[in-house]
């Protein structure tokens, strides 16, 4: 179907409008010029209840003072002619045949969002983009592929974290010079340790069993000493005792194994207590060193797995990316980053307000190809150069558009003055309002 757009408009007794009429370029802007308040904004109010029903209807559409009842016309480059009138501006849809048609038809080829670009303006970065994925039809295409870009940042950006951690605690770790990359056994020292106190053990139970019999000889020879005239018993008995002590030195020589040859002294063991702790003090570093080394390992696997989560994540950047490209963008440098709407890589409140007004007709005709119009209002915050460049653009992609702009310039298609295009007749009946013909082309200055 060719896009429609319109051919002639006329409004009469609506808002602020007496009466209006015009044939507008067929592609490019027309521009309705004039002061503040004398009607500009109201036409385009009236084209959008004509043609997008009561959720354009304004609140007061009859103008004040007006003895007819609001009127409004539009003839379609599609032959259709469009009306509103009488008491309750009644929806009047007629085909070149005749044949009478309403709302249902228009539905089929007006876009909503041409009739109301400021709705489209208003929309946050998110609702812009999907609207221009729906347009596209590649939002379910690119849902899976965002929600692994989501998971793939959240995953990158905890690495990260995680390795600035890791990176520090590695660095911080002290490294020792000139010990072993083994800890260090003491079994050996320990066994050498045990046998030394197994030995003094004995010797020592040797020395009181000597010290036990040299105090029972000493006791009979005392006893000896008492008893001069007992002399001979107690020799006698001494002799006795003795052979009594040899036989327990026996005994005891087998239990505690005393051999009669010298007992030895003790051995010390401060060497092998040295040694263990120099021992234990090695193994401490051996410890630290590898603790080092083994926070370093971790520290580089979280890089590595950190620099696959990038190439994982520029890839499926790349893919978003592929799919964008080849869905074929209704605007050059359009595109979709992280669920924002970007143009020429700048988030929309970033774009001047000529690059965000042809973003926003871009996605709306993208979006019902079928409408060959869009109103604008409001373009006095555009220079003449932009305004140029607007029209340029919209002729490139034969889009109509009906813009309103304070001024009085030559840059005006009319100029609106108190609800009359200047200069024209003020009494005019509600179905013979004239039409414009001679309008002067845009920037004929």
């Amino acid at each position: 179907m060719e896009a429609v757009t319109f051919t002639e408009l006329q409004i009469k007794d609506t808002k602020r409008i007496k009466a209006v009429a015009l044939v507008p370029a067929q592609s490019g802007l027309t521009v309705l010029g004039g002061k503040n308040r004398q009607g500009k904004t109201a036409f385009l109010d009236a084209i959008a209840f004509l043609l997008g029903g009561d959720k354009f209807r304004p609140t007061n559409l009859k103008r004040d003072g007006a003895t007819d009842y609001p009127y409004m016309k539009v003839y379609l480059s599609n032959g259709l002619l469009v009306e509103r009138k009488g008491k309750n501006s009644t929806l009047h849809v007629t085909d070149p045949d005749g044949k009478k048609a309403g709302q249902a038809l228009l539905k089929g080829f007006i876009s909503e969002l041409a009739l109301n670009i400021p709705k489209f303006l208003e929309m946050s970065g998110t609702s812009k983009a999907q609207l221009l994925l729906r347009s596209l039809g590649i939002n379910d295409q690119l849902a899976p592929i965002e929600r692994e870009i989501d998971e793939l940042y959240a995953t990158r950006t905890e690495l990260g974290r995680e390795d600035d951690r890791l990176q520090k605690v590695w660095e911080a770790m002290e490294l020792h010079e000139g010990v072993p990359g083994e800890v260090v056994k003491v079994d050996d020292l320990m066994a050498e340790m045990q046998a030394i106190n197994d030995r003094n053990l004995k010797t020592n139970e040797r020395c009181l069993a000597e010290h036990q019999e040299k105090r029972a000889i000493e006791g009979l020879k005392s006893e000896l000493r008492d008893h001069g005239d007992a002399i001979v018993e107690l020799e006698e008995e001494i002799k006795a005792r003795r052979g009594e002590m040899e036989i327990k030195r026996i005994e005891l020589a087998a239990m505690v194994n005393v051999s009669r040859e010298p007992i030895p002294p003790l051995e010390p063991t401060d060497s092998i207590t040295r040694k263990m702790n120099e021992m234990e003090e090695t193994n401490s570093k051996v410890r630290a060193n590898q603790a080092k080394v083994a926070a370093e390992q971790e520290y580089r696997e979280n890089q590595d797995y950190y620099k696959r989560s990038e190439l994982q994540l520029e890839q499926a950047r790349k893919n978003r990316m592929a799919l964008l490209d080849g869905a074929g963008m209704p605007l050059e440098g359009l595109s979709v980053d992280d669920g924002e709407l970007t143009f020429e890589g700048k988030a929309w409140d970033c774009m001047a307000g000529v690059e965000q007004i042809c973003v926003a007709i871009a996605i709306v005709r993208k979006l019902k190809p079928e409408c060959g119009f869009v109103l604008l209002d409001k373009l006095e915050a555009f220079d003449l150069a932009e305004l140029q460049n607007l029209g340029e653009y919209l002729e490139g992609i034969g889009l109509q558009a009906i813009a309103t702009r304070v001024s009085t310039g030559n840059e005006c298609t009319i100029v609106i003055e108190d609800g009359l295009i200047a200069g024209e007749p003020t009494d005019i009946p509600a179905e013979a309002i004239p039409v414009k013909e001679d309008a002067p082309s845009l920037f004929a200055l």
